[in-house]
């Protein structure tokens, strides 16, 4: 820990002020090391586009009157630095559409409480991070939420789903939601998660009180996390089997390649706790 704050030194000591936040951020060290891990199609971004792109960022992060507390520690404004990284490396902008921040707290070992930023991308954020940019990984994203009276059948052989929306005016209640992802090749899978597994996952999330406030949009996010969290774990795999590496002048066209891109290293379902 001593020494990931060492790295950041020059920016931890910010104050929570727009006008310090940006001065500190358009740095030129600062959106180089921001930029560090970002792909080839973004690193290539104009300077001046990188430096919008960051102050768009921090005055959103600015004006976020949830993230407050986050300032008070070390960790916590390591854990801005990390979400705001986090940004620049994919593209998804925070606090547009993207990705929002989620202040949790957590006690330290040493019995001090501290409140750090959880960057959580938002449904249209898969969407732009999985089939955006030069180089997209799928062809295409869908999603909806089902309620009781609506019509909903799926053949998941074919990864096809029919979903016929009630328009009587009162839908009943939310019971799930369905994903269908359809790969660069045109093949489809489609994936039904039902209220029960939803919960499921709400009762290891740490962050109840945004569920309280927002279950439907939450249940939807953690439903297409669920779908694509293969495809997010290895995208620069299956980037690289589809369109080749630019500096090795390469290209990996198999699709047992792609597929063991996919194997999951970790499995969502069976993590100690979850992040969204």
């Amino acid at each position: 820990m001593e020494n990931e704050v060492e790295v950041y030194k020059g920016v931890l000591s910010v104050a929570q002020k727009e006008s310090d936040l940006i001065a500190k951020f358009t740095e030129k060290e600062v959106v180089e090391k921001m930029f560090l891990f970002a792909p080839v199609e973004i690193d290539n971004w104009k300077e001046e586009k990188k430096e919008m792109f960051l102050k768009k960022t921090v005055v959103e992060i600015a004006h976020d009157q949830n993230l407050t507390e986050c300032f008070d520690s070390n960790e916590g404004k390591l854990s801005i630095m990390n979400a705001v990284q986090k940004s620049c490396s994919s593209g998804l902008q925070i606090g547009g559409k993207h990705v929002f921040l989620v202040p949790q707290g957590r006690t330290l070992n040493d019995g001090r409480k501290v409140t750090e930023a959880r960057y959580s991308i938002k449904a249209d954020g898969y969407f732009a991070l999985l089939c955006g940019g030069e180089k997209p990984i799928l062809r295409n994203l869908r999603w909806n939420r089902v309620y009781k009276s609506d019509q909903c059948s799926i053949d998941a052989g074919a990864g096809e789903v029919e979903h016929k929306i009630s328009i009587s005016g009162d839908r009943g209640e939310f019971i799930g939601c369905w994903v269908q992802v359809e790969k660069i090749n045109g093949q489809k899978e489609v994936y039904y998660f039902d209220k029960k597994k939803i919960n499921q996952w709400r009762s290891s999330a740490k962050t109840q009180k945004i569920w309280d406030q927002w279950y439907e949009e939450m249940s939807e996010q953690a439903c297409i996390r669920h779908a694509c969290y293969r495809y997010e774990q290895a995208k620069d795999l299956i980037s690289q089997a589809l369109y080749g590496d630019e500096e090795k002048e390469e290209k990996i066209t198999n699709e047992e390649a792609i597929s063991e891109a996919l194997e999951p290293k970790v499995d969502l379902d069976e993590k100690e706790e979850d992040d969204f």
